[in-house]
This record gives structure tokens, sequence and C-alpha cells, in this order.
């Protein structure tokens, strides 16, 4: 059974972060998320506001799960990646950089293209 403990374990343990890591982070205390994890309560709506926007995941799956008919890009993404071996990983993530560097040009021309017709 998909449970809000096992979404947010698993959002945790991607990202590294011990229980106490998290909880600083998060503002909240480690029996907070001692207890999320093991499904023990859940956290109050402003919690899990502050744990989706921190992770990036979409709040209806991570209260909800699956089943919510919510996905989020990001939730995509990271399930995607995290398939890939190191090599395809690192391939993916130097396309990415480029792509951002390509993006960031393009929006510098096109502002300095206006400044100039000002």
């Amino acid at each position: 059974m998909d449970t809000f403990g096992l979404r947010f374990r698993a959002l945790r343990a991607r990202s590294g972060l011990s229980m106490r890591d998290l909880a600083t982070e998060l503002g909240v205390s480690y029996n907070s998320v001692f207890k999320w994890e093991a499904d023990l309560m859940e956290p109050r709506r402003d919690s899990a506001i502050r744990i989706a926007s921190y992770f990036g995941a979409d709040l209806a799956w991570l209260l909800n799960g699956p089943e919510s008919g919510e996905t989020h890009p990001s939730n995509e993404a990271r399930v995607l990646f995290s398939q890939l071996s190191e090599e395809s990983q690192q391939w993916v993530l130097q396309g990415l950089r480029m792509l951002v560097k390509k993006e960031q040009y393009d929006v510098s021309r096109i502002r300095d293209a206006k400044q100039e017709t000002r």
C-alpha cells in the first residue's frame, strides 16, 4: 500500500538528508519527521505544502498518492532519471546544462533587442 509515509520517506532518501537534517530544513521537529515517515501522523496542511515545495513534488501526489490522478513533470523527470545508468545521467545533465545556457542566451538577446528599440 502506498502511504504518505512511504512517499515522504522516498523523497527524503532520494535527497540524501537525514531525518534531523530534513527537520531543520523544514523548520519542524525531528519527532514530526519520524512520525510522518512511520505513518503515525500526517502533517498539517502548511507543513505538507512546505514539504511539497521543498522537494518540488506535487501536493496532491504527496498527500493522496498516484491515485490522485495528479502528475508533476519534476516527479516524472526524477523517476525517469533514476532509471538511467550513471553514464546516461551524466549525458542528460550535460544536455540540460546546454539547454539552460541557450535559453539564458536567448532571453538576454531578446531583452537587449527590446532595449535597443526604445
